[in-house]
């Protein structure tokens, strides 16, 4: 039977499927964050999700120390994923970053270390300037890969990765004589409504793990780039798949969750309710309930709707 509960990494490492996600509402609220994560890791998750923009690497920290303290889980047993600040770094800046996520997360060594941005742009999260020349992002990206591969070496970092990268940034990174080491994950924005089937197929192309945020829309939150205004955004008023989710007898979040496992693509949750918490993690037995046929229709479904950055306005 297939585990659908984690999956493997092209260097024989594995990562469970579903994470808990500590951004969005929980920016800079690490003491929210620290009772959100326990109550997380009691309800099964054992996949953390981090980034040095949300603010909340302390509160994380505290959290996965309590929760191994009080006996929840080993160190072991969980999966850290953090991201470097979106924008380009020095080859110094990258590993002062991971030494001080690691100094803040109170561990030895991190699971999953990210580039969260694949360069520079006017419309990029977070920039020092405004330039989007594309042989300084090319250039910078490869240092900071650079940068953090060398971290791998030394230890620090089981895994590197990358995120909002699209095939232009992916294969330029892995084509660059200086990568040594092609990313194991690239984490995108993807659910029914944002499925860009050409980063899914670069990634395949070259055994690299897809995993999403934002896998059930984020709610009635507005478009970013101002697809379909004059329709339905929000996913969970979808009626194609609350159809779905009725004969399935599952919530439309739990659709949207097993739909993106199903397609080998693992998610980043988030919420703040236990029970919502359970809900998620169950969305593995969805997936295993979807055919075909379900996936071809919620594929159906796509808009390009982006709610949050856009990768392709990066040179």
């Amino acid at each position: 039977m297939v585990d659908n509960t984690k999956f493997k990494l092209f260097d024989d490492g594995w990562i469970p499927t579903i994470a808990f996600g500590t951004g969005t509402s929980y920016f800079n609220r690490p003491d929210d964050v620290s009772e959100g994560l326990v109550k997380a890791v009691k309800a099964g998750f054992r996949l953390i999700d981090s980034a040095v923009m949300y603010g909340t690497e302390v509160g994380v920290g505290k959290g996965l120390t309590r929760a191994i303290e009080e006996g929840l889980c080993s160190r072991e047993d969980l999966f850290i994923t953090t991201k470097l600040a979106p924008t380009l770094l020095t080859s110094k800046e990258v590993v002062a970053m991971v030494d001080n996520s690691l100094k803040n997360l109170q561990l030895g060594y991190l699971d999953l270390m990210m580039i969260h941005y694949p360069g520079n742009s006017s419309s990029s999260p977070k920039t020092k300037e405004d330039s989007n020349d594309p042989e300084a992002n090319a250039n910078g990206i490869i240092e900071m890969w650079k940068a953090l591969r060398a971290c791998q070496v030394e230890g620090k970092i089981k895994h590197i990765g990358v995120s909002n990268f699209t095939r232009r940034h992916i294969e330029r990174l892995i084509k660059s004589p200086k990568c040594k080491v092609v990313p194991a994950v690239n984490q995108i924005e993807f659910n029914p409504y944002m499925v860009d089937q050409d980063i899914l197929d670069v990634c395949k192309e070259n055994n690299i793990l897809v995993q999403s945020y934002a896998p059930i829309g984020s709610g009635a939150r507005k478009p970013a780039n101002g697809t379909n205004e004059d329709v339905n955004w929000n996913l969970l008023e979808d009626s194609t798949l609350k159809s779905i989710a009725t004969k399935k007898e599952c919530t439309v979040g739990q659709l949207c969750i097993g739909y993106a496992i199903a397609k080998g693509v693992a998610v980043v949750t988030k919420t703040e309710k236990e029970e919502r918490m359970k809900e998620n993690l169950h969305s593995t037995e969805i997936a295993k309930q979807l055919t075909k046929e379900d996936i071809k229709i919620i594929d159906s479904l796509n808009r390009d709707m982006r709610k949050f950055w856009d990768p392709y306005s990066v040179a």
